[in-house]
């Protein structure tokens, strides 16, 4: 179980630590804009959002093919 919660707690460290990264470096080239900031910001949000569902569809069925 510690591993799993290390895991958990890796990936999330990294998912926030790339974020602002790749959106600093990209904001650049379109623009610079506040908007451009908000957009990469909703993408990563959505895709994290995206994962979730994903990960909770993936266990309701497995869960109920287990029993």
């Amino acid at each position: 179980m510690p591993v799993y919660a290390f895991t958990i707690a890796l990936s999330a460290f990294l998912l926030f630590l790339v974020q602002p990264i790749v959106a600093r470096q990209i904001l650049p080239w379109f623009g610079g804009s506040a908007a451009v900031w908000t957009t990469c910001m909703l993408f990563f949000q959505l895709a994290l959002w995206a994962g979730c569902a994903y990960s909770d569809l993936v266990v309701s069925q497995f869960d109920a093919a287990w029993r």
